[in-house]
C-alpha cells in the first residue's frame, strides 16, 4: 500500500478515488459503531465482552487510520518534490532523492500488508462464525450448521498465504540496487549492482529483466499498462565486497536509441522503468524484487532524427533467430503459403487443475439448491464455475492457426467446432513482433503481435512461455509476409 500512495508520489496525479473514501467512511462508522456497542456490553455483560467488541471497533478503525497516514506521507512527499522541480526543472531525475544518489529500494508490495490483515480479519471472522455453527449444532443436532467450518478453513489457508508473504519480505526487505552512474541514459547502459543481505544460491541463476512500460489511466480511473521495450539476461550471483549485503547480482543492460525516457509528470500517460529480479533459491522464500530504474535522456535529442511510431506493448523480433529444439508451435505447408499451428491455449499442465475447480464450483451450488438455499444463491455461483469450464475447454480444445498466402494474412481461433477468423488483405500485415501477454511469479509469457497498416495491431492470444521460440515465430511470419 505505500508503495500505491507515496513512491514518487503519485497522489498527486489525481483527488483520493470516491470508492476509496466510500470504503474508509464505512470503515470509521463500523469502529465507532463497535466501539459504543463494546462499552454497551462493558457494563452490561462485563469486562471481557465489552474488552472483545472493543478491541473488534479498534481494528476497524485501524485501517482508515493507517490509510490516512500513508496518504498524508505522501502529500509530504509531494510539495518536497514540487520544491526540487521548480529549483531544476529541467533535470526530472534530480526531483527523487534515490534517483540522485543511484541507490534505490525495491518497490513495496501492498499486497503483503493487505494479505496479512485481511487474512487475520478473515480468520478471526470465520472462527466466531464456525464456533456459532458448532454451538448451534450441539443444540439442534442440524448437520447443516457445520458448513460454517468451511470458513475457519479458508482462514488457515489465507493465513499460510499470508505468512509466506510476509517471510518472503522478511528476507528480502533490505535489498538495494546501486547504479554506477546516475541517470541511466537512453542510447547507452543501465550498470550496477543488486545487493541482497543474504548468501543466495539460485538453481538456475538470477532473471535480471529491465522493461520501459507505458501507464494510461481512462476516465475510470483504471489504469492500462502496456510494455514499450523489454531485455532479460540471466546472471550469477557473486560474493559481495559492501559489509551490509552477502550476494551482488551484477547488472549491466544496453538500452536502445529509439526508447523513451522515464517520464511520469503527465497523470493520466506515464512512461516508467523499472528492473525487476527473480530466482528460486533451495531452502529460501522465491526472490522477486521491482526496483524504479532512472533511465531519462540527458543529451539534447537531434529534432531532425526521426523515428518509426510503433504500436504499444510492440517488440521487434530480431533478423535471425536460432529455431528451438523442440517447438510448440509447428509450420506446415498450405495451399500458397503455410500456416502457423500454435498448441492449446492454456497448455495441457493446467486442464487437472480446472477441472477440479470447475467440479467443485459447480457442484457445490448444487448442494446449495438441494439444502434450499434461495435460488439467486446457486445460480450466481454456477454462472461464477462456468469461467473455469470455459477455461478448462480452451485449454483442452481450442485452437489458434495463422494462415499467410498469397490472399494476405488470416488469424483464425477454434474451439469445438466454432471458428472466429479475423483476415487481412496482402500488404496490410506490416510485420510481426512479440509482446509480453502476462506472467506467472517467475516466468513471463509472450504472444506474437501483427502491425497492420492504419489499423490497430492485432493480437494472436496463444501464450507461449520461451521468449526464443515466440522471437522465431514472428521471424518465420516476416519471413513469409
Amino acid at each position: 500500500m505505500t508503495g500505491m500512495l507515496s513512491k514518487g508520489a503519485r497522489a498527486r496525479h489525481g483527488s483520493v478515488p470516491v470508492v476509496l473514501i466510500v470504503l474508509l467512511v464505512l470503515f470509521i462508522v463500523a469502529g465507532l459503531l463497535a466501539i459504543g456497542e463494546g462499552a454497551r456490553a462493558a457494563l452490561r455483560h462485563g469486562l471481557i465482552t465489552g474488552a472483545a467488541v472493543t478491541a473488534f471497533g479498534l481494528f476497524f478503525l485501524s485501517f482508515p487510520l493507517a490509510v490516512l497516514g500513508l496518504l498524508m506521507r505522501a502529500r509530504r512527499e509531494e510539495r518536497q518534490r514540487e520544491e526540487r522541480r521548480q529549483a531544476d526543472p529541467a533535470r526530472p531525475w534530480n526531483w527523487r532523492d534515490d534517483f540522485v544518489t543511484g541507490i534505490v529500494h525495491p518497490e513495496s508490495d501492498p499486497a503483503t500488508g493487505f494479505a496479512a490483515g485481511f487474512s487475520l480479519f478473515w480468520a478471526a471472522a470465520a472462527s466466531a462464525g464456525g464456533w456459532a455453527g458448532v454451538r448451534e449444532f450441539r443444540q439442534t443436532h442440524n448437520w447443516r450448521f457445520l458448513i460454517a467450518l468451511v470458513f475457519p478453513a479458508v482462514g488457515a489457508a489465507l493465513l499460510l498465504w499470508s505468512a509466506a508473504r510476509v517471510r518472503r519480505w522478511f528476507w528480502y526487505r533490505r535489498s538495494v540496487l546501486r547504479l554506477e552512474r546516475t541517470p541511466a541514459e537512453i542510447g547507452g547502459w543501465i550498470q550496477g549492482g543488486i545487493f541482497v543481505p543474504r548468501r543466495l544460491e539460485p538453481l538456475d541463476g538470477f532473471q535480471v529483466s529491465l522493461t520501459c512500460s507505458r501507464r494510461i489511466r481512462d476516465a475510470d480511473g483504471d489504469t492500462d499498462e502496456s510494455v514499450l521495450w523489454q531485455d532479460r539476461v540471466c546472471v550469477p550471483g557473486a560474493a559481495s565486497s559492501y559489509p551490509e549485503a552477502q550476494t551482488r547480482i551484477s547488472v549491466s543492460i544496453p538500452i536502445p536509441e529509439d526508447c523513451e525516457p522515464w517520464d511520469d509528470e503527465t497523470p493520466d500517460r506515464q512512461v516508467v522503468w523499472q528492473l525487476r529480479v527473480t530466482a528460486k533459491i533451495p531452502g529460501a522464500p522465491r526472490l522477486d524484487q521491482v526496483f524504479d530504474a532512472p533511465v531519462f535522456r540527458t543529451r539534447p535529442e537531434d529534432p531532425d532524427r526521426g523515428r518509426e511510431a510503433l504500436p504499444d506493448g510492440f517488440l521487434r523480433a530480431p533478423a535471425q533467430v536460432v529455431p528451438p529444439a523442440r517447438p510448440h508451435v509447428r509450420i506446415e505447408p498450405a495451399a500458397g503459403g503455410a500456416v502457423f499451428l500454435f498448441p492449446a491455449a492454456g497448455g495441457r499442465k493446467s486442464l487437472f487443475a480446472f477441472m477440479i475447480g470447475a467440479g467443485l464450483t459447480l457442484g457445490f451450488a448444487w448442494w446449495m439448491g438441494k439444502l434450499g438455499v434461495p435460488l439467486i444463491f446457486s445460480v450466481a455461483l454456477a454462472a461464477f464455475g462456468l469461467v473455469p469450464t470455459l477455461v478448462f475447454l480452451w485449454s483442452g480444445a481450442g485452437e489458434v492457426r495463422i494462415f499467410i498466402g498469397a490472399h494476405g494474412v488470416e488469424l483464425v481461433y477454434g474451439l469445438l467446432g466454432f471458428r472466429k477468423s479475423w483476415k487481412s488483405a496482402p500488404g496490410e500485415v506490416l510485420e510481426a513482433g512479440i509482446s509480453v501477454l502476462g506472467s506467472q511469479p517467475n516466468q513471463p509469457f509472450h504472444t506474437i503481435l501483427l502491425r497492420r497498416r492504419k489499423l490497430k495491431p492485432l493480437w494472436v492470444l496463444a501464450p507461449l512461455a520461451d521468449r526464443s521460440e515466440a522471437e522465431w515465430i514472428a521471424s518465420e511470419i516476416n519471413r513469409r509476409l
